[in-house]
């Protein structure tokens, strides 16, 4: 008794304290911002984009696409890089503000006349002449310097360390370039192509597992050395100003150091600690594409590329994979960059101010203290009220969004509140677990588990009386078993009946049977009492298709130990019964009584005389939308004046098989026969040839023979139980 007591103490402690622990443990977790925090807030923000998305302006900014129509119209990738040049040349006739190419080109052009002329067999004038026509590379490269324009680099495991053109001056405490995303190494273009470009910027954009990309960094820390984005890169050259001015912080304790803002020129992009701009896009259609094959054909439109930035890459599925943007769409590399670019030509910025943590940390604390409050009043209200304050939040954090621009993260405030409800629900469900132990100890030996919760979520349950209720009953006999009981002795076989009982029982029990009785190795199921369910036919047949299987399985097993079990058979039906509390005031027996139980019980005895392990009634059948099985036949059971349809349970695959196909043939001529739509006799020859063909196949036996004697039909009158 002491114990008990002493537990219930610890029950209302734990009640009274639990939840103010957790509540403040979320606070100061939320205020570490641990890694699981920052992906949950970048899922909520890319909600609210897909809600609103940016507004779209006009932009100078295009995009020409080397997609897969365009390399099969040029040719196979890479090109030459002479093509490469005239593309450049095209644009700067069209009067192209800058020359974007979203590629590196780390080695030389392998299809330039001096690389290859070794290798064709021509003779030596021709070789000659071959020699003196200019490098591809060059040629590339001094269209490059006719224009402003820009290549790429890559962040690969291997490279070295790159010097770049636009210097950044620091406003604040330099140390903050350790914020940056560090880039050690690069993978750049080869030199005559990096001297000409005006800018290289860096092609990687990270993304956040399952959010894709949301953040950018516009600037990257390779030793010490600004190295910027491809998109930063492109307005800086295209602006034509000699670097970047990065704003910076001092960290304190209500905010973390870091990188503040990144300006170009005048341009000034707010960013987070770690110089990374949030992305913050609109309608996919608002800058415009163009193929490279048609801008090598001549066919462009001076208005898509004058005083326009031009970005050029790949977008031809399998050449370079593209990214998630937050509006959930794929975007090509290069549509992203050029992408970053309108949002910040179109000044559409989202911010994250340094406050932002604070006011969620006090908006945790007050939503859970509320809750807790709440609580008092009963779970219901204080579900009400958590959500009402979790939607409230939403809402608040929804219009500093679409107003100015700012995220919010109203997801921990609501976490926390439901954080404690949901261990106020844990602790009220263990002090009733504790003050209804009592049934479970009185009822668990003698009661099937499922009945035992049943009681104990509805001890009303407990009154004697019954109901008329639908229900699926199996009925499972184990053949031949209690004859081998006798001939052997009970230490050998009892260990075995009750290992194959155990897993009869518990595949019952998974399925949402009820046991109704154990009569020595028979047993006895029904399924949608005392709960109910929806799916109980489907339950009955799955389970007693499980027990088929498993009895299949324990016959062969054992048979190769020296215990030659019989057939396992089961038979299923669906009936209205009436079920309820029936013992008395002395025992407590759940119980169900009607003619389905009586049905259920002789389809599992005509399996004997059928040949067939399981047998389902059309009551059942009809009530399972994916059964699959075949007709036996109209089984008039003993006692009984009508037939009642039966199936053997067949899965799909074995209803495509060439016997059961023919049996199914056969099976029509006996009810178009016993319709008068068919002439007599047919049916028997044919399965008369079937059980030639098919003879280890027993329904097809019992068929022919009942046919020889002069039976007619599907009709099937059983003599015996």
């Amino acid at each position: 008794m002491a114990f008990w007591q002493g537990l219930k103490w610890v029950q209302k402690t734990a009640v009274l304290w639990a939840p103010v622990l957790v509540l403040f443990a979320i606070a100061g977790t939320r205020w570490t911002e641990p890694k699981i925090f920052e992906t949950v807030q970048v899922q909520m923000f890319r909600m609210y984009q897909q809600i609103r998305p940016a507004p779209s302006k006009p932009v100078p900014v295009h995009i020409v696409t080397i997609d897969g129509k365009s390399i099969r119209r040029v040719g196979q990738w890479p090109w030459p890089r002479n093509l490469l040049a005239k593309m450049t040349d095209q644009l700067i006739k069209f009067g192209a503000k800058a020359v974007v190419f979203d590629l590196v080109f780390s080695e030389a052009d392998r299809t330039s006349p001096r690389r290859i002329i070794n290798q064709l067999i021509i003779p030596d004038k021709a070789r000659d002449l071959l020699g003196v026509l200019p490098d591809n590379d060059q040629v590339f490269a001094e269209a490059l310097a006719k224009t402003k324009s820009v290549v790429g680099v890559r962040l690969p495991a291997f490279g070295r360390p790159l010097k770049m053109r636009g210097p950044a001056t620091f406003t604040g405490q330099r140390e903050s370039l350790t914020y940056l995303s560090a880039m050690p190494k690069g993978l750049g273009s080869i030199p005559v192509i990096m001297r000409a470009a005006k800018g290289v910027g860096n092609l990687r954009l990270p993304y956040i597992l399952g959010a894709g990309v949301n953040r950018a960094p516009l600037a990257f820390n390779q030793n010490g050395q600004i190295i910027p984005l491809l998109a930063a890169e492109a307005l800086r050259v295209a602006a034509d100003v000699p670097g970047y001015v990065i704003k910076t912080k001092k960290p304190s304790w209500w905010r973390q150091g870091g990188v503040e803002s990144i300006e170009i020129g005048d341009i000034k992009v707010p960013t987070d600690y770690a110089g990374r701009m949030w992305l913050y896009f609109g309608d996919p259609g608002s800058i415009k594409l163009t193929r490279a094959a048609k801008l090598l054909a001549g066919r462009g439109v001076k208005n898509d590329y004058d005083g326009r930035i031009v970005f050029i890459g790949l977008t031809a599925s399998g050449k370079r994979g593209g990214r998630i943007e937050p509006l959930g769409r794929r975007l090509s590399h290069v549509e992203m960059q050029a992408r970053m670019v309108e949002q910040i030509l179109s000044a559409n910025f989202l911010t994250r101010p340094d406050w932002s943590k604070i006011l969620e940390t006090l908006w945790i604390l007050l939503l859970g203290g509320l809750a807790l409050v709440l609580l008092r009043l009963g779970v219901k209200w204080a579900v009400l009220g958590t959500f009402g304050l979790f939607a409230g939040s939403v809402v608040i954090t929804g219009y500093g969004f679409v107003s100015q621009g700012i995220l919010l993260d109203p997801f921990s405030p609501g976490l926390s509140g439901f954080m404690v409800l949901g261990l106020a629900a844990f602790l009220k469900y263990a002090e009733a677990e504790h003050e209804n132990r009592w049934i479970r100890l009185a009822f668990s030996s003698f009661v099937s588990p499922n009945l035992v919760e049943q009681l104990i979520e509805q001890p009303e349950a407990l009154k004697l009386g019954g109901e008329r209720r639908e229900l699926s009953f199996i009925f499972t006999d184990l053949a031949g078993f209690t004859s081998l009981v006798e001939k052997s002795e009970p230490g050998t076989l009892i260990p075995i009946l009750n290992a194959y009982l155990n897993e009869m029982i518990a595949i019952g029990f998974r399925h949402g049977g009820t046991l109704d009785a154990i009569v020595g190795d028979a047993t006895t199921f029904f399924f949608n009492a005392p709960v109910k369910q929806s799916d109980h036919a489907e339950r009955a047949l799955n389970a007693a298709l499980e027990m088929d299987q498993f009895a299949c399985r324990f016959a062969l097993e054992k048979a190769e130990q020296g215990y030659p079990l019989g057939e396992t058979r089961i038979g299923i039906h669906t009936g209205p019964v009436i079920v309820g509390n029936m013992g008395g005031d002395v025992i407590f027996n759940y119980a169900a009584h009607g003619d389905a139980i009586n049905t259920a019980a002789r389809m599992e005895g005509v399996n004997k005389y059928l040949g067939t392990r399981v047998a389902v009634s059309i009551e059942t059948a009809s009530r399972c939308p994916d059964f699959h099985g075949r007709p036996i036949g109209s089984v008039v059971l003993k006692g009984k004046s009508a037939g009642i349809l039966a199936f053997q349970p067949m899965t799909l695959g074995d209803m495509d098989t060439p016997m059961v196909k023919a049996y199914l043939m056969a099976y029509d001529l006996l009810t178009e026969e016993e319709a008068g739509t068919q002439e007599q006799g047919k049916a028997i020859v044919l399965f008369q040839k079937l059980a030639k063909e098919f003879p280890d196949d027993p329904l097809i036996l019992f068929h022919c023979n009942r046919l020889k004697v002069g039976e007619k039909g599907t009709l099937i009158h059983m003599l015996e139980k």
